[in-house]
């Protein structure tokens, strides 16, 4: 049987991507856009946290994305940053809304 997508699966896998991407681009191929969006990827995907079956906003790491996109807007990285923000805190909020979705429609039948 397959796994199926959590949520906390899919957090955890942005993590790691962003934190190989922003070795690869810092290290290989020296995109300093490439950086700014694996950062913010990595930092996005830890904002929310799917644990206790409600998702729940971490404050440090809200706090940590808030910094890191003023910071990224002085030094003219905005788009990226907010692509990665977008990347890392939505996907999994939207795996978290289609399962809940797709869970509750399919308890409720009203059809004999």
């Amino acid at each position: 049987m397959r796994p199926r997508l959590t949520p906390e699966r899919l957090a955890q896998t942005l993590t790691l991507a962003g934190v190989i991407a922003a070795v690869w681009f810092y290290l290989v191929a020296r995109s300093d856009f490439g950086v700014a969006l694996a950062v913010a990827t990595l930092v996005g995907s830890g904002v929310v946290q799917y644990g206790s079956g409600k998702p729940f906003i971490i404050p440090l790491f809200a706090l940590v994305l808030g910094l890191l996109l003023v910071v990224e807007a002085i030094n003219g990285k905005l788009a990226a940053t907010l692509i990665g923000a977008g990347l890392g805190t939505g996907l999994p909020y939207l795996v978290y809304r289609l399962r809940r979705h797709h869970e509750g429609g399919s308890s409720s039948s009203g059809n004999p």
